[in-house]
C-alpha cells in the first residue's frame, strides 16, 4: 500500500538545463492552488550569481502576489540575467497571508545551473621581410565589446613560416587512421617540410629522430599492402580485396617524392608499380 501526500499549495519552477554568460532567460513558475478556496499567494524568488530584470538595479529578490481560484493554476515568469560564469542558485517560495479565519500554507524549492564560459576566440597572421637594421611596428588594438573578464591575449613571433604551420604538422604525425591513402599523405606532408623541420627545430614539434621512425614505420606499412601486380588497396593485399588504380597512383606519387628528397625507399617496389 502507498500514500501520495500533496501540499494545498505548490510551486514548480521550469528551469533551462544551463545558462551562457550574458544570456537573459525567462524563468516560468507554475502556482498551485489545491484547496477548495480562493487563495491570495505570494510568490517570491531570490537569486545568487544572477541578477533580475526589474527596475530597481541589481536586484536579486523580487516577488508577485496573486489570487488563484480553487483547484486552478497560474503561471508567473521572472527576468532573470546571469553575472558570473559558475553556478547560479535560485530560491522559490510561496506562501498564503497568515489570519484568524483559516491556516496559513506555503512551498518552496532551491535549484542550481550552471553558466559557462564563452569560448569564442579570434587569430589573426601578419608577415613580412625586413633586412639589415630594418625594424618593424605592428599596432595591437583589443577588439571592441570584448569581455575583460575572459581569455588573454598570446602574442607569437617567428623567423620562419613554420609557426603558422606547427599545428598541422603535429595534426599529421597524430593523425590516428592509417589507411594506405593516408599513410602516403602523411609522408608527403612532412616530407614537403623536412628540410625546413630539420633546419629550425620547434618545441611543440616531435625530434626529428622520432619523426623519422615514424616515416620508416609508415614506409615499411605500404610496403606490405602491394599487391603482386604492383597496385595498392586501401588496407591490405589479400586475395579477398583488389588493388584500386586511384590509390596506386597517389602511393606512386609518393614514393617518387620520397627517392626525390633521399629517403631509402625499395625502389624494387616502385619498378614493380611501373612495370604493372
Amino acid at each position: 500500500m502507498s500514500f501520495t501526500v500533496q501540499l494545498p499549495i505548490m510551486i514548480r519552477p521550469s528551469l533551462p538545463r544551463f545558462l551562457n554568460y550574458g544570456d537573459t532567460a525567462h524563468f516560468s513558475v507554475i502556482l498551485q492552488n489545491q484547496t477548495d478556496q480562493s487563495l491570495l499567494l505570494h510568490a517570491g524568488l531570490r537569486a545568487t550569481n544572477a541578477k533580475l530584470l526589474t527596475s530597481q538595479t541589481n536586484q536579486q529578490v523580487v516577488g508577485y502576489s496573486i489570487v488563484i481560484q480553487p483547484s486552478k493554476r497560474a503561471a508567473l515568469r521572472f527576468p532573470v540575467t546571469t553575472i558570473h560564469s559558475g553556478i547560479a542558485r535560485f530560491q522559490f517560495v510561496v506562501s498564503t497571508t497568515k489570519n484568524k479565519t483559516c491556516a496559513s500554507f506555503d512551498d518552496a524549492i532551491e535549484l542550481s545551473l550552471p553558466i559557462f564560459t564563452p569560448a569564442t576566440s579570434e587569430a589573426f597572421a601578419t608577415y613580412g621581410d625586413i633586412c639589415d637594421e630594418q625594424a618593424v611596428l605592428q599596432p595591437i588594438k583589443i577588439p571592441n565589446n570584448v569581455l575583460a573578464q575572459f581569455g588573454e591575449v598570446s602574442i607569437t613571433t617567428s623567423s620562419t613560416a613554420l609557426a603558422s604551420l606547427t599545428d598541422a604538422i603535429i595534426s599529421l604525425y597524430t593523425y590516428p587512421y592509417e589507411c594506405t591513402e593516408q599513410l602516403s599523405s602523411r609522408l608527403l606532408g612532412i616530407q614537403s617540410l623536412w628540410d625546413v623541420l630539420q633546419a629550425f627545430h620547434c618545441k611543440e614539434l616531435p625530434d626529428i629522430s622520432i619523426l623519422k621512425t615514424k616515416l620508416e614505420s609508415d614506409i615499411n606499412i605500404l610496403k606490405g599492402r602491394q599487391y603482386p601486380n604492383g597496385g595498392f588497396g586501401y588496407w591490405s593485399n589479400r586475395n579477398d580485396s583488389h588493388a584500386d588504380p586511384y590509390m596506386g597512383v597517389h602511393v606512386a606519387h609518393c614514393l617518387v617524392v620520397l627517392v626525390n628528397k633521399k629517403v631509402t625507399v625499395f625502389l624494387l617496389y616502385i619498378q614493380r608499380y611501373i612495370e604493372k
